[in-house]
């Protein structure tokens, strides 16, 4: 390294410039000083947040700001140090290094301003959390319907059938198998022609299933079939909900009340049938 890197005997200090006078030194030596402990602070600031908050992202940005901010500092350390000191090569590299490090946070920044917009705001997350909130009260409110629906089935004394969109049986709840004869392991995954008793004609079934898919609602009566052989007659109202359907009826012949069963949309279409 030339020797006269280190020789500061050509030059003069600053302070020979501001001839001296106290006022204007002291007017430059105050400021600078306070910007060099504001600067000096800020990377501290940084620091710390960074060490409690480890869940930042993009911490590696407030590190060069840091360091950039340092360096500024430093640069403003150094011109104090110039009023009496001539050491303008050591001032100059601190200025070259605080370039380097400003051109380089500066290139690095400007990718990141899309990724950093993208980043929620508090106001987007509360947002966010108001609207959770609600669909999972909303969620509850629909698992109480449900928790009803199935309690009303289960103690139903009407015949409740749950079958698919190729009408195989999915479920069917107690009366069912009281008024039929039939057990689960006979029924379930058996399509629900098991009850045909060839006295409904199948234009009639045709018909309902052809309305349900269409979108429509089905109305008319069947005369089904018990496990004994013994035939049951059904009013049936049925409106379509997707891929399955519930078929429920009462098991008294003489009765004529009827029995709805709701389940929510995508799941089903419901069957309202009365014994005759």
């Amino acid at each position: 390294m030339p020797d006269h890197l280190f020789d500061m005997h050509p030059y003069m200090p600053h302070g020979q410039c501001y001839l001296w006078q106290n006022d204007l030194l002291l007017l430059h030596v105050v400021s600078d000083t306070l910007i060099v402990l504001s600067y000096y602070s800020i990377p501290f600031a940084l620091v710390y947040i960074l060490k409690k908050r480890q869940d930042i992202p993009f911490s590696w940005i407030y590190w060069l700001f840091g360091l950039f901010i340092f360096l500024c500092g430093t640069t403003h350390l150094l011109s104090i140090w110039n009023v009496w000191v001539p050491d303008y090569w050591l001032s100059g590299f601190v200025k070259l290094a605080t370039a380097i490090s400003s051109i380089t946070t500066a290139a690095l920044v400007w990718p990141l301003v899309p990724k950093i917009l993208a980043i929620p705001s508090q106001a987007q997350l509360v947002a966010a959390n108001s609207a959770l909130a609600r669909e999972i009260e909303n969620h509850k409110r629909t698992e109480q319907e449900l928790r009803k629906l199935t309690l009303a089935m289960q103690y139903s004394s009407s015949m409740v059938i749950v079958t698919d969109a190729q009408t195989r049986i999915e479920y069917c709840n107690p009366a069912f198998f009281q008024i039929t004869g039939y057990s689960a392991d006979e029924v379930l995954g058996q399509r629900a022609n098991l009850l045909k008793s060839d006295l409904t004609a199948d234009e009639t079934y045709k018909g309902l299933w052809a309305t349900l898919l269409s979108g429509s609602a089905w109305h008319g009566e069947f005369l089904n079939r018990k496990k004994t052989a013994n035939y049951f007659g059904a009013w049936n109202r049925s409106r379509p909900s997707s891929t399955r359907a519930i078929r429920s009826a009462i098991s008294s012949p003489s009765s004529t009340t009827s029995a709805t069963v709701r389940i929510p949309k995508k799941s089903s279409a419901t069957w309202r049938t009365t014994i005759r």
